[in-house]
């Protein structure tokens, strides 16, 4: 049994309003995993509860200690729209909502990374709308020992993420020459994608990737419009 019984009745859909009011001393205190009732709603993909966290305060700006230092904002953004939007609805009252939409967990990814890497297009919407940072360099390392060094728009690009780059390509602000850890811009990473699976193509069954030689074609030209 969790710490505090809240922590336990989040992860059910049939939680009532009443069952987790009960418990409403506990809403921002962690259980041994160091999850907040919030994070733990959130992992489950519960929106009702989730609503209804936040009616009894629950703090959505509150870090995990897991799950990569990050937020339930962090955490809704790579799993669910809905749930994102719900948290967002809710951090636009805030007064340091700007603060608050733009922390990094300690790969140095925002929720805008995230956002943008699972498609998520409305909440990239939300996002942009409460000053998201659009060019934020993410610092997460990789196997090689390198630094990512990839902005929201490298993520939208890697993924194909075709209407997540046409909404980051309308803010004015936006730098598409900011270069990752390979030293390449969001363009000449999908170049180099693009070569390398039509390199693969001439080995293996060429229709499977024309779909993602498509995607990449179709944002490229997009990238270069000035």
């Amino acid at each position: 049994m969790p710490k505090n019984l809240i922590h336990f009745l989040v992860k059910m859909p049939n939680s009532t309003f009443e069952d987790l009011e009960s418990q409403k001393k506990y809403v921002n205190t962690r259980d041994e995993r160091k999850l907040t009732p919030l994070h733990i709603s959130v992992l489950h993909s519960m929106e009702e509860n989730t609503k209804q966290l936040l009616k009894l305060k629950a703090k959505p700006e509150l870090r995990s200690t897991k799950h990569s230092n990050g937020t339930a904002l962090h955490m809704a953004c790579c799993r669910s729209e809905a749930i994102s939007l719900i948290l967002l609805d809710h951090i636009s009252e805030y007064k340091n909502r700007e603060e608050v939409v733009n922390m990094k967990n300690c790969n140095d990814t925002t929720a805008l990374h995230y956002a943008c890497a699972c498609d998520h297009v409305k909440v990239v919407d939300k996002l942009i709308s409460m000053k998201a940072d659009v060019n934020a360099v993410e610092g997460e390392v990789y196997i090689s020992g390198n630094m990512s060094g990839e902005t929201p728009l490298h993520k939208a690009c890697m993924n194909l993420r075709v209407d997540v780059v046409k909404r980051l390509l309308e803010c004015p602000e936006l730098d598409k020459s900011v270069k990752n850890g390979n030293s390449r811009t969001p363009y000449e990473e999908l170049e180099y994608y693009r070569n390398t699976l039509n390199e693969i193509k001439k080995f293996r069954n060429g229709r499977y990737y024309d779909r993602s030689i498509q995607l990449c074609d179709d944002i490229m030209k997009m990238l270069n419009m000035p």
